[in-house]
């Protein structure tokens, strides 16, 4: 993440979209929040295919329209 998103932000992509992610462990929830407030620093949307459970990023990262 950390050398691919700086090099969409250049490339101008506006968001990606994860699939097939390993949810409900505790490791696999850290690795995506991580990776939720990464695109948020490049400002790019990341879209979540699978069964996420939001928890506190609702609040800190809401949805705006």
């Amino acid at each position: 993440m950390d050398k691919v998103l700086p090099l969409f932000k250049e490339w101008g992509i506006a968001g990606i979209k994860f699939g097939f992610v390993r949810v409900g462990d505790q490791e696999a929830t850290a690795w995506l929040h991580e990776a939720i407030k990464k695109g948020a620093d490049y400002q790019i949307i990341v879209d979540v295919h699978d069964e996420y459970r939001p928890i506190w990023f609702s609040r800190t990262y809401p949805l705006t329209y």
